[in-house]
């Protein structure tokens, strides 16, 4: 069997990923700004195929992964794929399997799920001072009117237009 070519495994990539409900990123993720192969919402992805019979991964790889994800507030998950067998595998940390698997649905989580320390939370204002319920109560209302600030394609292109823009007028001798 003749060895694939790197457009088979950049199309296959794209195609896998989109089956999968992911947005491919431009050039595999090579970008400074795009990292890793895709992600969505809630999942950042590297997808590896082979036409071996196995697959080594290393600790690196999977440290790399983390900390793209985690500077993008999402979960990491390694997709390996077997081209002769046909079969993806998905490496993800335990506790975040729920995670993996509303991502994949493209559903948010259940939120309903029983929280032991807000329990305790709840507990401890129930025993204490009127005073200290009203602090409490304060200062988890400045808390809930922080400003959320989240990564999206809208934000990255208006970075990528200004940075663009400002390149251009470096190029004109227009400094700011």
């Amino acid at each position: 069997m003749p060895k694939r070519s790197g457009k088979f495994y950049s199309q296959n990539e794209k195609r896998t990923l989109k089956a999968l409900g992911l947005t491919p990123a431009p050039a595999s993720g090579a970008g400074w700004v795009v990292k890793e192969d895709g992600e969505n919402e809630t999942l950042m992805v590297q997808l590896k195929s082979t036409d071996s019979l196995s697959y080594r991964l290393s600790r690196l790889d999977m440290k790399k992964l983390e900390f793209h994800a985690d500077v993008s507030h999402k979960v990491p998950v390694f997709l390996v794929q077997f081209l002769k067998d046909d079969r993806l595998y998905a490496i993800v940390d335990v506790k975040n399997i729920d995670d993996l698997f509303y991502g994949l649905k493209g559903i948010k989580p259940n939120t309903t799920s029983v929280d032991i320390a807000s329990i305790k939370e709840e507990i401890d204002i129930a025993s204490t001072s009127k005073e200290k319920k009203e602090k409490i109560n304060k200062k988890e209302k400045r808390e809930s009117e922080a400003p959320i600030i989240k990564t999206s394609k809208s934000s990255r292109d208006s970075f990528f237009r200004e940075q663009e823009k400002s390149r251009k007028n470096f190029k004109k001798g227009i400094y700011k």
